[in-house]
């Protein structure tokens, strides 16, 4: 079993890789946005850290669940821009004596802002708040990823993306400090 992050500003593509990383596996996905859609009434989803973070630290338990089970899970909806948010999941990883593979999509600024406003006409995310300013501000303020990690270009076809992240997974060193 292994745990695997997705980390990457939003629209960077790390949910649509999960996807194929997932049924390449096969994995479980658990997406932050997701749990706490279901988690809270819309009225009250703020889009706040404290409510990410809160969110988040349930769908630990929930991966802490799934890989007792055996299952392998990826950490799906969370940017990891600030560097306690990573140190939590490295931990997690620790406490659960689980490898964990750090995967960070990226792509151009203008594939961000295309993807962000196909994403609001579309309403094809869950999160309401995205938008190329709101992208644009987080990336001003992001930490730097500190732990061993691959870089996926996702302006690359999808199938090259998939097939690093696959060889990254299965045949690189596991991670454990």
């Amino acid at each position: 079993m292994i745990l695997i992050a997705m980390a990457g500003m939003p629209a960077s593509g790390k949910s649509v890789l999960a996807q194929l990383i997932a049924a390449a596996l096969p994995a479980i996905i658990l997406d932050k946005d997701k749990m706490r859609a279901g988690l809270f009434p819309p009225g009250e989803i703020e889009y706040s850290l404290r409510q990410d973070d809160f969110c988040f630290d349930i769908l630990l338990q929930v991966a802490g669940y799934l890989l007792q089970k055996e299952r392998d899970v990826i950490l799906d909806g969370r940017p990891f821009a600030h560097r306690y948010q990573m140190d939590r999941v490295v931990e997690f990883a620790r406490q659960t004596q689980v490898p964990l593979k750090v995967i960070e999509c990226t792509c151009c600024d203008e594939s961000f802002e295309r993807r962000l406003e196909q994403d609001v006409m579309e309403r094809r995310h869950l999160a309401a708040n995205r938008s190329f300013e709101m992208f644009l501000a987080m990336r001003a303020r992001a930490d730097p990823l500190v732990v061993p990690h691959l870089v996926v270009d996702t302006d690359r076809p999808l199938p090259v993306c998939l097939a690093e992240s696959l060889e990254y997974i299965k045949h690189n060193p596991e991670f454990a400090e």
